[in-house]
């Protein structure tokens, strides 16, 4: 049996629906967010920068879709007990870099 093109086309149009957020959710702003949560903006602002909350900017201002932030916020059913947080992974990223650094810096020094 052969896919048409235009079969293969409506296949992966369903397939990226089913994957995609729906149409009627609207992104809201961190205040929204902080008032749903219960949380002062401050530390919806710092979770969000750190990575603990899925949310983007548009320009200085913050936006979160409600339901990555739920989902984000519900436990996952198995833990991986050794999964970095994301702050200490960008931690150990920064410390890479420095030391990658501080090499090249002392080998140039050598020259």
């Amino acid at each position: 049996m052969q896919i048409t093109e235009e079969r293969l086309r409506q296949i992966i149009r369903e397939e990226l629906r089913a994957v995609l957020k729906p149409a009627d959710e609207e992104p809201v702003a961190i205040e929204e967010l902080a008032a749903y949560l219960k949380l002062s903006t401050y530390t919806v602002a710092q979770k969000a920068h750190w990575g603990y909350i899925p949310g983007f900017k548009v320009g200085r201002e913050w936006r979160f879709y409600i339901s990555e932030v739920l989902a984000a916020l519900t436990p996952p059913s198995v833990v991986d007990p050794w999964q970095q947080s994301p702050r200490s992974e960008a931690g150990r990223r920064a410390a890479i870099t420095r030391r990658r650094n501080a090499a090249a810096a002392n080998s140039n020094g050598r020259d």
